[in-house]
Formats: C-alpha cells, structure tokens, sequence
C-alpha cells in the first residue's frame, strides 16, 4: 500500500490598486506548526478551498470563513485545522498590532501518486474525451450524465478537476445556465496552474470576460494579471491596453456601476471592491454577518437593507465578506 504526503500550497490574492502607506507593515506568516504527516489511505483525492480570513493582532487566525472548496465533507474540518495551526508576526500601523484580514487559496496535493504534471488517470481521459465529443454534437442529456461520472468516480487529482471544471464550463455556456457557467469557471481560474496552456489561457481569458459581464471590475484585473504569469504566453502591449480599458474607464469613471450576487443559504461570499465609496442593498434579514477585511483594517459592519461602505485611500487588499443565512440576493452599487 502507497503512502501518501499531504502539502498544503497557499497562494494569497492581493488587491493592488490602493496607495501604500510607509508606516504600515503586513502580516507575514513566521511559523507552520502543521505536520505533514502520512497517510495510509490509497485514495487520489486532492483538494483546494478558496478561504476568507483575520489575522489578530498577537499573531494567530481566527473567523476563518471557507468561500469555496472542492469536497465540502472530505476538506471543510481540515481546511480549518490548517489554519489554526498557522502562525504570523501581525500587521503593524506605525503605532502597534493591527487585525488583518486576508483572501487566500489553498491547495491541498499528495506526493507519491506517480503522475506528472497534467496527467490523469485513463479513465478520467476516456470519459473526458467522450464528454468533448458529445459537445459538440449537442447531445447534451449524455453529456451531463458523464460529468457526473466524472465528477463522482474519476476527477480526484487537481489535474483532473481543473479539466472537469473547464469542460463543465463549456457544457454550462452550451446550456446557457450562466450561474453554473460561473462557477464552473471560477473554479477553473482557481486551478488554471493545473491546465495545460493552451487550456489555461483559454480559461483565463473566459473568466475576464464573465467578470466583465458581471460588472466584476477586481476581478477581470486579477484574471489579467494571472494571463501576465502564464508560462511560454506572451501578451502585447497592444493587447494589454485592450483588456485593460473597460476597468480603468470604470475606476476612472464618474458613473456609478451595479452587480448582483445570487447566495444560497448558509453561503459566504467575498467582493472585492474597485472604488472606494460603494453601497450594498439585501433583505438584512437573511443575512447572518457582514464585515470588511482589509490589510490593515477589519470591521464588522452593522446589518441594515442598505450598508453604505467608504474606503480611505489608505486601506489595502480590502473585500467585503457577506455570509447569508438564508437565500440571499446582494445588489451592489459601487459610486465615483
């Protein structure tokens, strides 16, 4: 029997457009008091969360909230484990410890599994193959069938779920069910460093545009961003200034720009915001909590229909956590 290594990558995503202040140090991580220990477990099973939370000021991480997450059963109570068990020198203003809050995605990989980078089991190939074809055929009843054996019964590596998410991407879009599309998506942007290239720029390039859709103006940037980073890819200058124009009109824009959230019940959702001044309108009443997380500030924010919220040019790597108790529509209004 095999024994497998659990690591554990994390790979924080930044804001990057507010002016930093001298005096402000950020929180860095000094000490990973998690093992890695071995398992005797023969599954392939890897994993990955995509997770909001607040450093205190003596160091230690608390209100850890998981945003999204590939096997909610098998990695919710690890996740969380993980990051009780990390240990940072907290943000400092220039006058002391400050509580900082942070977006982070982890990854969750074994050692051992005698794969190489995106490679996938031949089941997995088989059915992925399989599923591709009947696209484009537009058989799409049997389609859905095969991801779902796929999802279940073959995409256990991260490889194999970066594929199953881009190609459930494509099924989505098909169908033009563009809630699904979105996540599908989202999740694959998530593991675009397990796709092959070509693959990974494609999904990069999709998750802008739907960000764009979206009025997700943050987020196109970072999926930009991520496009700069691609190995072997290059973009022009030309083309750069072409994905770059609709955010910088909007963040430089007099008008005011709207998006709207669909939450489930029990959901956490983080926005990252573009300007400083923005508005959040929902029924309060299915809401559960509502904070800012910023670098160098956290606030819980008092739940009402309408939270007016006003960043200071100083405040960096901010997003808004929202977490609905109920089902929840999140209408937000971000002003000049």
């Amino acid at each position: 029997m095999k024994f497998f290594t659990i690591f554990f990558t994390l790979s924080i995503l930044a804001n990057s457009y507010f002016v930093k202040a001298e005096s402000f140090i950020p929180a860095k991580l000094i000490n990973n008091h998690n093992t890695l220990n071995k398992t005797q477990s023969a599954t392939r099973l890897e994993g990955w969360a995509y997770v909001s939370y607040v450093i205190d000021i003596d160091g230690k991480v608390s209100d850890i909230d998981i945003i999204d997450i590939s096997d909610k059963e098998y990695f919710t109570a690890r996740t969380k484990k993980y990051f009780e068990k990390l240990e940072f020198s907290p943000a400092t203003d220039g006058q002391g410890s400050i509580a900082s809050g942070q977006t982070l995605l982890l990854r969750l990989t074994k050692e051992g599994i005698g794969i190489g980078r995106y490679a996938v089991t031949p089941g997995f190939y088989t059915r992925y193959e399989q599923a591709s074809e009947l696209l484009s055929q537009q058989r799409f009843a049997e389609v859905e069938k095969l991801l779902t054996d796929m999802s279940s019964d073959n995409a256990k590596n991260l490889q194999e779920q970066a594929l199953l998410y881009w190609i459930q991407g494509r099924y989505y879009y098909a169908q033009k069910e563009w809630d699904n599309y979105g996540q599908s998506i989202e999740r694959a942007g998530y593991l675009h460093p397990d796709l092959p290239p070509s693959l990974a720029s494609k999904t990069l390039q999709n998750l802008y545009r739907w960000h764009l859709y979206k009025n997700q103006f943050f987020n196109a940037g970072q999926a930009i961003k991520a496009m700069t980073q691609l190995e072997n890819v290059e973009i022009s200058e030309q083309s750069m200034d072409f994905l770059q124009q609709p955010i910088n009109e909007s963040l430089s824009s007099d008008k005011e720009f709207k998006l709207q959230q669909t939450m489930l019940k029990g959901q956490s959702w983080v926005y990252q915001p573009l300007k400083l001044n923005f508005t959040i309108s929902m029924n309060a009443e299915q809401i559960g909590e509502i904070a800012l997380r910023c670098a160098n500030r956290v606030n819980d924010l008092t739940l009402s229909d309408v939270v007016k919220v006003t960043l200071a040019p100083s405040d960096k790597n901010c997003a808004v956590l929202i977490k609905a108790k109920d089902a929840a529509v999140i209408n937000i209004t971000e002003h000049p």
